[in-house]
């Protein structure tokens, strides 16, 4: 039994800086996807439609980069909305089980 050994190809854009880049081979119905600066590393294997949906969304994808967070700066948990809300001249509604209920002040 011989293996199928694929074509390993690495995208136009990436440049011969050695920098981050994948290459891409044929594996019979699947695609191989390995790191081009470790090529005897394993490789992922994916049905060549979920590489094409992986590379649509890519391509699409509309919302920016957000910047890495500073590392010298600690992070703050995020504000959650009181469960008691006012409701006017000191009057106040608790949320409990999903249910609406009056406290008294």
């Amino acid at each position: 039994m011989s293996q199928h050994r694929p074509q390993w190809r690495k995208s136009s854009r990436s440049g011969e800086n050695g920098g981050d880049c994948i290459e891409l081979g044929a594996l019979a119905s699947l695609i191989g996807v390995r790191d081009s600066k470790a090529p005897d590393a394993s490789c992922l294997t994916l049905p060549r439609k979920s590489l094409e949906n992986l590379t649509r969304i890519l391509k699409n994808a509309q919302e920016p980069r957000k910047p890495h967070p500073d590392p010298q700066e600690p992070l703050r948990p995020k504000e959650r909305p009181s469960p008691h809300r006012p409701v006017g001249r000191g009057a106040f509604f608790s949320s409990v089980d999903g249910r609406m209920r009056r406290r008294r002040t």
